[in-house]
């Protein structure tokens, strides 16, 4: 079972560094519990130094490899922060950033491919849930 905190673009880096060391002080979660948390991407390299009590997520990830891509970071330059787990096709990326399945698929792909774990998102919509086809996207 995996638990895991998505803190979007929250906390400031003083803020997330005072989580991380108040969360290690806590005891650990039961047996077969995975804890991740994906902190804002820029907190990703500093959060990846050292022993953590949680696993690292990234909140997005280039659906690219390396190149001239401005703005983007790739899966291989997560790994190197420290990031295990990458989450993908979140809602809010599918609606707000042109994240089609396509364009979910490569991210798949490029994560895979650096060995990291997806946290694959079906973003369905509040209006797909109250249109009850949320079902169906999710299948798709």
């Amino acid at each position: 079972m995996l638990v895991a905190g998505n803190w979007k673009s929250n906390k400031s880096f003083n803020e997330a560094r005072e989580f991380v060391h108040a969360f290690a002080q806590k005891e650990g979660p039961a047996e077969g519990v995975d804890v991740m948390i994906a902190p804002p991407a820029p907190y990703l390299a500093a959060m990846g130094q050292g022993e953590l009590p949680f696993r690292l997520g990234a909140q997005n990830v280039s659906a690219t490899g390396p190149g001239a891509q401005t703005g983007e970071f790739t899966a291989d330059m997560l790994a190197g922060c420290g990031v295990v787990d990458v989450i993908v096709g979140h809602s809010e990326r599918r609606d707000g950033h042109g994240d089609d399945d396509e364009r979910v698929a490569e991210k798949v792909n490029r994560v895979l491919e650096a060995g990291l774990r997806v946290v694959f998102c079906c973003g369905e919509s509040l209006q797909d849930r109250q249109s009850d086809v949320h079902f169906d996207k999710v299948v798709r």
